[in-house]
């Protein structure tokens, strides 16, 4: 949908920035450098949504929110600010903001889905407002006609009781018809019964009681009645022109003249049938209203008892309506404790209360919106209950707003994952050259072996920091869960304080996976390092150290407390799931919906970085699986690791181990990368192989040596993350130039789709950074000496 939006924004360049984005996505944007002129646009152009900057002149964000709020502007408002402090993000949020974006935005797309994300939930209260408005313009609506039907009828039922009271004598002024009958025959009447039956003419006052009243009635009318309560009966009357109506008749019998007649007065009820008909049938339809509706609605009398319960409360609540009627509404929702309280504060106050998103715990209930309101009805002030489940709404919001960070997080992590590979490379470069020429021994190679140590370390870290931003491509191939945690399990023993006691129930069939063997193992392995500290150095100073670590694999389909958990599950396929439990000090509930967070630990830093179990999350996500975690504190926690089945597949695991020989070529290599200390140190490893060597620092100038220089290369390295032109459209101009050139591309990120496109195109191989001599001379007697 193509909003209206008011961007306020005094940094021009940022203001023009986004501007530009949210215009390329059909949005009509307003553009203001101050708060003032913010609000004037607001007035002016009346947008769909604001997004504000907080740092302002004169008028700032803060203040602008305290205006929007008193002048009931009614807009969402989007926060950008780069302060990072999160008592700016409290206080935005209690003044009316819906969403806190943090300055500088490296991607906008986390800009157009927090957009998305408002304007879906602004837009859906709007309608929910609507809708209970509607709902009580309704009720009170279709109230008032009940009551002026009730008083019509009242006054009927009046004016009958009224004529049963009059005289026996006969009186022309009767509202009712009266008759006397004496052996079954009609011997009086007066007017009002000839008006009632459309009676114009009476032929010498002779009329037949056979032909007023339908035949199976007869004896009904003509009979005195021996039972007092019986007196007053219905019966169908015929009316001269055919018609058959409704007339109720009281019977009696009275002496007349000295003889015993049977006194019949008549009342022509056809209206009040049709009022009470129709009274049924608004009744009727006003129920099925309710009935349809997909939550809860109840209705209350002033004093909390329930009167009336939709059918969707028995199928939320999983009680029966018969067990909720007449009962205490505090009784019936028990899980919702303010909502006593808030009954009597609408009838206190006569006006609508509106709860959104209320933490509950029930059933499969998590969060609900709670809305109550007051109507007015000729029994009294009652009111209107209205439960809505948000609870898989919530669970998808939460997991978009863990998205986000992790993208967030990705981003920096990946950032700095390429630049320490080059680092790295410098390092390991140049330990392995000073190996190559001068083959230490004793305490010099003991120092090389401590430095190429250090450097795989370091490049296990920064597959780490890759596996978070998701830059680090994963090798999936069937794998056995068994055989994994076979030695994940292995190596805690070695580890594990000895007063750890591990358990490992394998599962009797294949639990085959489509994985990568030695993420999953991370996996593994860093929840059983978890559970460990949770055993050992989490515990108190006076508590013992030790419990029980317990690993099962079983299989699992879905089910339906599974499906509303994780509402993208598709509910045919089947998992097998991991539980790791153990008898530690447990998770405090206020820390879990922060366990997944990156940096975030309640270990020292000595134990722990807070990277763990982010990456846990995310290498199960990138294996399509899911994380689950049970715990109460003082007793231990469960983690579940669901990962898809892999079905008829065997895990097979091969690896393939560089061997370094001495190669050696002639030539010379062209070598393009950014880091001066990458060029450094390849350049000397290629002159040990005998190659003469060209560099250059970017992809313009690499280019232009190899067009200008006259010099016939035998093969070029080429970064692919470089400043002024990228690797890939470097990689295409030489390309053009001599299209039988070999190329290698080298980069700090493991294949990813742009290396994979390039391979595609021809490129002669490809080198992960940081690289040795080894894994460069393996790369070129694979390519150029053959």
């Amino acid at each position: 949908m193509c909003y209206r939006i008011v961007l306020i924004e005094d940094d021009d360049l940022v203001r023009l920035g986004i501007k530009k984005y949210l215009e390329k996505l059909d949005y009509t944007v307003f553009e203001a450098d101050s708060g003032e002129k913010g609000i004037e646009l607001v007035k002016s152009e009346n947008p769909d949504l604001i997004i504000l900057d907080l740092i302002l002149p004169n008028v700032g964000g803060f203040e602008f929110l305290k205006i929007a709020k008193e002048s009931n502007f009614n807009i969402p408002v989007i926060v950008i600010s780069g302060t990072g402090l999160i008592d700016d993000v409290v206080k935005a949020h209690k003044l009316g903001a819906w969403e806190f974006i943090e300055k500088p935005i490296l991607n906008y797309k986390v800009l157009s889905l927090s957009i998305d994300s408002v304007m879906k939930r602004y837009n859906l209260e709007k309608q929910n407002r609507l809708y209970n408005e509607n709902l009580k313009k309704l009720v009170d609506e279709r109230t008032e006609k009940i009551k002026e039907q009730n008083i019509e009828l009242k006054k009927t039922i009046e004016s009958l009781q009224l004529s049963r009271e009059r005289s026996k004598s006969f009186s022309e002024n009767s509202l009712d018809g009266l008759i006397f009958i004496e052996d079954g025959k009609i011997i009086d009447y007066n007017k009002r019964f000839l008006e009632i039956f459309r009676i114009d003419d009476v032929e010498n006052d002779c009329l037949d009681i056979e032909e007023l009243f339908v035949e199976s009635m007869i004896d009904d009318v003509v009979t005195p009645c021996t039972d007092e309560n019986k007196t007053i009966i219905e019966v169908d009357a015929i009316s001269t022109n055919g018609v058959i109506f409704p007339v109720e008749i009281h019977k009696k019998e009275i002496t007349r003249k000295n003889r015993k007649v049977l006194s019949v007065a008549i009342r022509d009820i056809t209206k009040q049938k049709s009022i009470e008909r129709e009274s049924l049938t608004l009744s009727n339809y006003f129920e099925n209203v309710l009935n349809s509706l997909p939550f809860i609605v109840l209705g209350c009398d002033r004093y909390g008892n329930i009167i009336f319960a939709n059918n969707t409360t028995e199928y939320i609540l999983e009680k029966d309506i018969n067990s909720i009627i007449n009962t205490k509404i505090e009784h019936t929702l028990s899980f919702v404790p303010e909502v006593k309280e808030k009954l009597f504060e609408v009838f206190d106050r006569n006006k609508e209360i509106y709860i959104p998103r209320l933490n509950v715990e029930y059933l499969n209930i998590s969060y609900i919106d709670l809305s109550i309101v007051p109507i007015s009805t000729p029994s009294g002030a009652q009111a209107i209950v209205k439960i809505s489940d948000i609870t898989e709404l919530e669970n998808r919001e939460s997991q978009f707003r863990q998205a986000q960070k992790m993208e967030t997080i990705g981003n920096l992590a990946g950032g700095l994952a390429h630049d320490f590979n080059n680092v790295l490379g410098g390092i390991s470069g140049s330990a392995s050259l000073l190996r190559y020429k001068f083959k230490p021994e004793g305490v010099f190679k003991e120092y090389l072996d401590v430095i190429e140590s250090s450097v795989s370390r370091a490049a296990d870290m920064v597959k780490q920091l890759l596996t978070l931003s998701q830059r680090q491509e994963l090798s999936f191939a069937p794998t056995d869960i068994n055989l994994s945690l076979k030695h994940v399990l292995k190596l805690c023993g070695n580890s594990f304080d000895k007063s750890i006691i591990i358990d490992f129930i394998r599962s009797d069939e294949d639990p085959v996976v489509c994985a990568d063997p030695t993420q999953l193992e991370q996996v593994f392995l860093n929840i059983c390092i978890n559970a460990s500290h949770a055993m050992t150095i989490m515990r108190g100073d006076t508590d013992e150290y030790g419990g029980d670590l317990c690993v099962t694999i079983r299989s699992f389909d879905p089910n339906t407390s599974f499906l509303q958990k994780f509402s993208n599950v598709d509910p045919k396929k089947s998992f097998w799931e991991v539980e790791i439990s153990d008898t530690g000090v447990g998770i405090p509930s206020e820390n879990l919906k922060k366990l997944y967070e990156p940096f975030f630990t309640t270990k020292d830093k000595e134990h722990g970085t807070g990277l763990g179990l982010a990456m846990v999350y995310n290498i199960v996500s990138l294996h399509g699986g899911y994380l689950d975690v049970e715990t109460e504190v003082g007793k231990g926690s469960k983690f579940h690791v669901y990962l898809p089945k892999k079905l008829n597949q065997s895990s097979s695991a091969s690896k393939e181990f560089a061997v370094f020989d001495h190669i050696y070529g002639e030539g010379t290599i062209l070598l393009i990368d950014d880091e001066k200390v990458i060029r450094k140190v390849a350049k000397d490893m290629l002159e040990q192989f005998g190659y003469k060597v060209e560099t250059a620092s970017n992809g313009l100038e690499g280019v232009k040596v190899f067009k200008s220089s006259g010099i016939e290369f035998v093969a070029v390295i080429l970064n692919i993350n470089m400043p002024k032109q990228a690797g890939e459209e470097t990689f295409n101009q030489i390309k053009e130039l001599d299209p039988e050139i070999p190329i290698f591309i080298a980069s700090g990120y493991k294949k990813n789709h742009i290396i994979e496109r390039l391979i595609k195109s021809g490129a002669a191989g490809f080198i992960q950074k940081p690289y040795t001599i080894v894994g460069l001379s393996n790369l070129l007697k694979k390519s150029i000496n053959n």
